[in-house]
């Protein structure tokens, strides 16, 4: 089971979480769709110091998973003209 939370040390251990292959696995296998994660930075000094946009806090940033891709095929296209 994939922890909810997770704290880590430094960078180059959520950049690991991000690309173990165990967290694309818990992901593909859940209930619920996810796009990402979000990290975020907990240490007060370093959440001073980053501060904020007018949008969002910069202590936190949300990691989107790589897309996935698939094939469609269209069956048929249906034409209206309608009257407004």
């Amino acid at each position: 089971m994939f922890p909810r939370r997770k704290e880590c040390d430094d960078i180059n251990e959520v950049i690991n979480i991000c690309n173990d292959p165990e967290t694309k696995e818990f992901f593909d296998n859940s209930d619920y769709d996810f796009d990402g994660l979000v990290i975020k930075i907990n240490e007060d000094k370093f959440r001073d110091q980053l501060k904020e946009t007018d949008h969002h806090p910069r202590r936190a940033v949300a990691y989107k998973f790589p897309a996935q891709l698939a094939s469609t095929q269209i069956v048929s296209v249906d034409f209206q003209v309608g009257r407004t």
